[in-house]
């Protein structure tokens, strides 16, 4: 039976009452009272005059995986290598016997204030992309790369070539070009080296 609340007095001097009777047990006396067993044993205690304050001779639970020393350390690591992942911080812990979980370095990265991020996942670049990408502009001579650089406003054909920055791809900036039926070059991400405008 879980604890409900605080026995009433009138409770308690029943459970005193049995418990001095010396009749029943505490299993019986808390059946019978509909109370709880440790209520009962509590109740035989005061009565007995034994003290209800826990005795422990040490410190109890487990010990902790960062005690000040270790902290320092910890702090010291993160602060020489403020890029590192959580990966890299634990195996440089168990070098020095911290055994600790990934989960444990990010709690306690948590908890010193160190800022912790994801880092941002970038698209997957494969080669065919590429070649395909290659293949496609090949066939353009140097004059028509030079005329992306310019805006040609009066009625010559352009092209407009920008990169995947987060400015140039933008909802509001995507719209405004499909407005004004700006055609844009098609070029694969995280292709700096082929951009045509910087091989010119």
């Amino acid at each position: 039976m879980g604890k409900k609340g605080d026995l009433s007095p009138c409770k308690k001097a029943e459970v005193k009452a049995l418990v001095n009777a010396k009749l029943f047990s505490n299993r019986e006396i808390s059946r019978k009272l509909k109370v709880s067993e440790p209520s009962v044993r509590r109740i035989k205690k005061i009565e007995s005059g034994e003290e209800l304050s826990a005795k422990r001779k040490k410190k109890c639970g487990r010990k902790p995986i960062f005690p000040p020393r270790s902290e320092r350390s910890f702090k010291k690591i993160c602060i020489e290598n403020r890029f590192a992942t959580t990966k890299v911080i634990k195996s440089q812990f168990q070098d020095i016997n911290v055994n600790a979980s990934e989960h444990t370095v990010r709690r306690k990265l948590k908890d010193l204030n160190f800022k912790t991020c994801r880092p941002t996942r970038k698209s997957k670049l494969t080669p065919a992309k590429r070649l395909n990408w290659a293949k496609h502009w090949c066939d353009k001579d140097v004059y028509f790369w030079r005329s992306l650089e310019e805006w040609l406003p009066n009625g010559k054909p352009y092209i407009v070539m920008q990169d995947g920055a987060p400015c140039h791809t933008a909802r509001s900036i995507k719209a405004f070009l499909a407005e004004q039926n700006i055609p844009l070059l098609d070029w694969p991400g995280n292709s700096p080296d082929m951009n045509p405008i910087e091989n010119i």
